[in-house]
């Protein structure tokens, strides 16, 4: 969906080296805000939203910091409470979760 493609952009296109982390941070924030405006249209997320922003987590903030790994550890235990979890997002979880 839209909202999908969205976070998937934000995540591909503030992972360029050129952004500085404050750039970063401000590209995953609007991430994150994509998924509170669907909610507020009535839709709901699912394993490809959640792995989206895991993915976009992965590429935008930087490793071994407690910020990212607040950051995964709430967006996984969203994606747990909703009933979102499949292979693909756990993989995606394990592989930048293991990055911490």
């Amino acid at each position: 969906d839209a909202f999908t493609a969205f976070v998937r952009v934000c995540g591909t296109a503030g992972s360029s080296k050129k952004k500085d982390l404050q750039d970063r941070t401000r590209i995953m924030t609007m991430a994150l805000r994509s998924v509170e405006e669907l909610k507020e249209l009535g839709l709901s997320a699912d394993s490809g939203m959640y792995t989206a922003l895991i993915e976009a987590c992965d590429h935008l903030l930087p490793q071994n910091t407690p910020e990212r790994q607040s950051l995964l550890e709430n967006i996984f235990r969203r994606a747990c409470e909703e009933g979102h979890v499949d292979p693909g997002l756990l993989e995606q979880f394990h592989l930048t979760a293991s990055a911490y």
